[in-house]
């Protein structure tokens, strides 16, 4: 019993780490656009954008205006992927 209450906290505190904005991405390719006013951002499927715009929002980065299915059209530049924050 000791040892799952161990097991139990040390899942906790991984699931606490990952956060919100760190969703397991699925192993498909359904590609997504998210659009800034200065970039554009190319995610694989709906959950490698729905991490990058969490992760925009939490480091007060520009939010996408729009979110199309498919890839972006290439007459802006790409955005860089916003690094996980830990906090």
């Amino acid at each position: 019993m000791k040892t799952f209450g161990i097991v139990f906290i040390f899942v906790i505190l991984i699931l606490e780490i990952r956060g919100k904005c760190n969703l397991t991405i699925p192993q498909y390719l359904h590609p997504y656009c998210g659009i800034t006013r200065g970039c554009v951002f190319d995610g694989g499927n709906e959950v490698d954008i729905a991490n990058e715009s969490c992760r925009r929002k939490q480091q007060g980065k520009p939010l996408f205006l729009e979110i199309r299915n498919g890839y972006c059209e290439s007459n802006k530049p790409q955005c860089e992927r916003t690094p996980l924050s830990i906090s």
